[in-house]
């Protein structure tokens, strides 16, 4: 018996057709109002700070040592563990 219930069969309504997926926009070229970029003058400052750091990095396990110490589950605390054999 189709069904399974002894009733009459319904059919399933037809499924939709998929739509293609949309394109996606053209890139604008350009800025709005058609102003060229001008150059930002915070990139500047970002030059001279960068001439002017350490060449070598601090030791981040010792200022964590020295601070008053990493949290022992702390990703940080098993990293120096591990680099130092603490």
């Amino acid at each position: 018996v189709p069904g399974g219930s002894g009733g009459p069969v319904r059919e399933a309504p037809p499924v939709p057709d998929i739509p293609e997926p949309r394109r996606a926009a053209e890139p604008v070229s350009g800025r709005p109002g058609g102003r060229p970029q001008r150059p930002r003058p915070d990139a500047e400052v970002e030059r001279e700070l960068i001439r002017k750091l350490p060449a070598r990095p601090a030791d981040v396990c010792a200022l964590g040592r020295r601070h008053g110490h990493w949290h022992p589950d702390s990703p940080e605390a098993r990293i120096c563990s591990g680099v130092q054999g603490d």
